[in-house]
């Protein structure tokens, strides 16, 4: 059976290049390392997207989904699915 990580962070993203980064950091430094953070592109046109994949690439603990814009709740709830 795959390991399930403690901590589950759902975090949609549209167009948050400014913001991103710092975020993404921040979640990457927390003390408990048993997280999984899920990122759900909702159809940015920034470079969020490539921000978002750089991470992922390099900690594994990042997953990266896109979709055509559709707007906050239809994100949060793909995200939950």
């Amino acid at each position: 059976m795959p390991h399930r990580p403690r901590t589950s962070i759902l975090l949609p993203v549209f167009d948050a290049v400014e913001t991103l980064p710092a975020c993404l950091r921040s979640i990457q430094r927390q003390t408990d390392p048993d997280w999984e953070c899920v990122v759900m592109d909702d159809g940015s046109s920034d470079r969020g997207i490539s921000i978002a994949r750089e991470f992922a690439a390099t900690d594994a603990r990042f997953q990266l989904f896109t979709h055509p814009h559709r707007g906050l709740v239809p994100t949060l709830v793909d995200g939950v699915e």
